[in-house]
């Protein structure tokens, strides 16, 4: 067999290797923004069994919040619209209240 030809595999295997191992992985980045639409109107905090809020970053310009309704549907909340932001402060602080008892 000849030795270019194994050299050129192995050369090109590391190259692969490199590229997969050296590219970040990070699940609290936003690649693309996943809300299409944004509900405006408030939603009650009875209905509302989980929060997941993406930061903004290179794929989309806008912090995501989406919640997770108790019918188990998702909806995307505006994050600048001020009822979504006393509704975050609220939980964060009902949260922070509980772990510490």
């Amino acid at each position: 067999m000849n030795y270019s030809i194994i050299f050129t595999l192995l050369l090109l295997l590391g190259n692969y290797a490199a590229f997969f191992m050296a590219v970040p992985v990070n699940n609290d980045v936003n690649i693309r923004c996943m809300c299409r639409n944004y509900e405006r109107k408030q939603i009650f905090q009875n209905i509302i069994s989980d929060i997941d809020i993406y930061p903004s970053g290179k794929g989309c310009n806008v912090t995501e919040v989406i919640a997770k309704l108790t019918s188990n549907n998702k909806i995307c909340l505006h994050g600048s619209d001020k009822w979504v932001k006393d509704l975050i402060d609220k939980l964060l602080n009902t949260t922070s209240m509980s772990d510490t008892f």
